[in-house]
């Protein structure tokens, strides 16, 4: 639930290590958390010893942690033991479920005295207590709303969204891919937006969609909900589609839903016009899909400043690791990214930071494509695999490697060498 609310949240840890784990939080890469959230380990020796020098130690440290308490009658914990059928922590040789919940409390009673917030769970759902801390943990300065919109454009000639709560079919409005000049362009360029919003249907119908969420997801948030996928489609998913899914999520993140932004099918409809247009379909068929992996935007930053460079790719992708995706729906992109993107000569998959989810996220990929994974993607390795995309997958991989170390350089101490060697020069002659 926490989690949901964009805490960094631990479970199980020892008390002791929670003063390390706060000043964690004082890092830069931490900042877009809206708090921490500790699950406190009550099997360790001495738990209320401990928790007590814990919080002395935080008082001195001017930090004051907001403790939540929560409970439930001794019957009612038993009947959750019994249909979660999960061993109590405390259960023991000789000590049974009820012994072993009484003596949790027993040991507790000091810790729910110094509780800041006790809640009693006993009448609640799950939902019950969802709310609860919803209401009472949402963020107190830009009351950030805990519903998480993810918005997909896509094309309904590659199938629609098998995650979409609701679908949206554009497909009655214009088509700029009639239109000479705007074929080869997306919906993210002005001149394909500008013209899908000129048509006063199209006006319209954006008002009386965000009219309908403006009345329904705050119905959707209030009833416990913490997920809705929006789903737009057009014929090919790369215009009218992906033109109305930035308007609604500039709208959504606006109105302080935190938000998520995909086009899925729109390097598959930059494929098809690039067969029809440009290319060979050998030359699509022998080349490797790029997938960019990163936190936030980073990959989808990255991919349009090499299109500025280089013009625009195909069979290339850039998927997100956001607060407002499941792991397993980022994991299910991806294996979906990696089967569309393999045209037989296997997926390059290039990730921000060794170490990081989208890495940890990439490598479950190995053993089940034919992919290999890069990490401390730039552009320079960007633009390096783009224009050596015939090359085998592993040599590529090599070649990116390559590229994003060599376009790593400490400028101004290379230009002062550079100088210093130029006055040598000329001192010698």
């Amino acid at each position: 639930m926490f989690e949901d609310l964009r805490f960094f949240t631990v479970d199980g840890l020892p008390a002791s290590l929670a003063p390390d784990m706060i000043a964690m939080m004082r890092r830069p890469s931490m900042a877009h958390f809206a708090g921490i959230a500790l699950g406190m380990d009550i099997r360790q020796s001495g738990f209320k010893e401990e928790i007590a020098r814990t919080l002395e130690t935080l008082a001195k440290k001017d930090i004051r942690p907001f403790v939540i308490f929560v409970t439930a009658d001794v019957s009612i914990l038993i009947q959750r033991y019994a249909q979660t059928r999960r061993p109590h922590p405390l259960e023991k040789e000789g000590m049974g479920l009820e012994a072993a919940i009484v003596a949790e409390k027993m040991r507790l009673d000091s810790v729910k005295e110094q509780a800041d917030l006790v809640v009693d769970t006993t009448a609640y759902s799950i939902h019950d207590l969802r709310r609860t801390i919803q209401q009472r943990f949402r963020s107190r300065e830009n009351r950030q709303r805990v519903l998480r919109v993810n918005v997909v454009s896509f094309g309904f000639k590659y199938g629609v969204p098998r995650e979409a709560d609701m679908v949206f079919d554009l497909r009655f409005l214009p088509n700029p891919y009639f239109v000479e000049s705007l074929r080869p362009l997306s919906g993210m360029d002005p001149a394909v937006s500008d013209y899908v919003f000129a048509e006063k249907d199209a006006q319209i119908y954006r008002d009386k969609l965000t009219d309908l969420l403006a009345f329904l997801l705050p119905l959707m948030e209030a009833e416990g909900r913490y997920r809705v996928t929006i789903a737009l489609g057009c014929t090919g998913g790369r215009h009218r589609s992906v033109a109305f899914a930035v308007a609604l999520a500039n709208y959504l993140r606006e109105q302080a839903y935190p938000t998520s932004l995909e086009h899925r099918h729109l390097e598959l409809g930059w494929r098809s016009f690039a067969q029809k247009e440009f290319f060979m379909p050998e030359h699509i068929e022998d080349s490797v899909g790029i997938v960019i992996v990163s936190h936030g935007d980073l990959g989808q930053a990255l991919l349009r400043a090499a299109e500025f460079i280089l013009g625009q790719q195909y069979d290339c992708a850039a998927i997100s690791i956001t607060t407002t995706l499941d792991v397993s729906e980022t994991v299910a992109r991806l294996n979906d990214a990696a089967n569309r993107l393999d045209n037989g000569a296997g997926v390059l998959v290039l990730t921000d930071m060794f170490g990081g989810n989208p890495t940890n996220i990439a490598l479950s990929l190995l053993g089940k494509h034919n992919v290999e994974v890069v990490t401390g993607v730039n552009l320079p390795m960007l633009l390096k695999v783009f224009s050596h995309r015939a090359e085998p997958l592993y040599a590529l991989a090599e070649t990116a490697r390559k590229a994003g170390s060599d376009g790593i350089v400490v400028a101004g101490s290379m230009l002062n060498q550079r100088a210093k060697k130029a006055k040598q020069s000329e001192a010698k002659q």
